[in-house]
């Protein structure tokens, strides 16, 4: 039972921290969003590159969440129908 018990809190913290990357992401993306269009705050760089690396970043964040959630319910049910 421990490795069950330790598999399904990996697999907790997998989704914990592809939920993280994704609310990073999602923060920054908008915060770069609300200073380009707030002009009081100063100028900031625009690039693309940071679009990309914020989208790349919620892909990858997306991507680890579900594939750690995934694969912790089908442990618990597998476990569960045992």
């Amino acid at each position: 039972m421990p490795s069950d018990s330790f598999e399904l809190a990996t697999n907790g913290l997998g989704v914990a921290v592809g939920l993280l990357l994704m609310g990073y992401a999602a923060q920054s993306y908008l915060w770069q969003g609300y200073v380009n269009a707030n002009p009081s705050v100063g100028p900031i760089s625009t690039t693309l590159g940071f679009d990309l690396f914020y989208a790349a970043t919620f892909v990858v964040g997306t991507v680890v969440a579900y594939t750690f959630f995934v694969s912790g319910l089908q442990s618990a049910l597998a476990t569960a129908s045992e």
